[in-house]
């Protein structure tokens, strides 16, 4: 079984451009985040999320990569209005190189992926 790919999302597009007024420098999640299994090699480890939303507006916050495509950040628990543009380790390591360039503006907001991945806890057996 092959990898879902969007018939919508535009691959190739630039992560920010020479005249870009708003820049964060991350593993970007549509850049080398995504290219290198989005997250770091080892896990559990520590990093900084960083969040956008619709409205553009931006947040660096504490997370952990809990997994392979698993992610916690708990300033985001059941805030799905915000997605993950990028991050960076919190230790301030660069393990796939140098950081992307990333302008919010251009983002493909609504193929970004969750700042959360981790399913909700489950309902102990006998509630409700």
């Amino acid at each position: 079984m092959g990898r879902y790919k969007s018939r919508t999302m535009r691959f190739g597009l630039p992560l920010a451009l020479a005249d870009s007024k708003r820049v964060f420098y991350c593993y970007a999640s549509h850049g080398k985040g995504y290219g290198f299994a989005s997250g770091p090699r080892t896990c559990p480890c520590a990093v900084r999320i960083l969040a956008v939303n619709s409205a553009r507006e931006t947040r660096w916050e504490d997370g952990v990569y809990v997994s392979p495509h698993r992610w916690s950040c708990p300033a985001f628990s059941g805030k799905d209005e915000w997605r993950r543009l990028g991050w960076i380790m919190a230790d301030g390591s660069l393990p796939f190189g140098e950081l992307d360039v990333v302008d919010p503006e251009l983002a493909q907001f609504e193929y970004l992926p969750a700042t959360n991945s981790l399913p909700p806890p489950a309902v102990p057996h006998g509630w409700m």
